[in-house]
């Protein structure tokens, strides 16, 4: 299963709860910046071929689109 293989990594600031606080160096196979359309996708795939794989992010997972930038602004008639 490709979750176990992957790890989202957000800055010490933040409260572990969401994430990974990375104190100290770690190895992975594959370090994926930003988790956009295309950075999510890699990612899950990195991680379900067995791949030890870390998802960096600064604030939405899946990009700005599904969360903020896309909402329709008037409805359809």
């Amino acid at each position: 299963m490709a979750s176990k293989n992957l790890d989202r990594v957000v800055p010490m600031r933040e409260s572990s709860q969401y994430g990974l606080a990375l104190t100290s160096a770690s190895s992975y196979d594959a370090i994926v910046l930003g988790s956009g359309e295309a950075g999510k996708y890699i990612a899950w795939n990195f991680a379900s071929g067995e791949k030890k794989t870390a998802l960096i992010e600064r604030q939405y997972i899946g990009g700005s689109c599904p969360n903020i930038a896309c909402l329709p602004t008037r409805e359809a008639p």
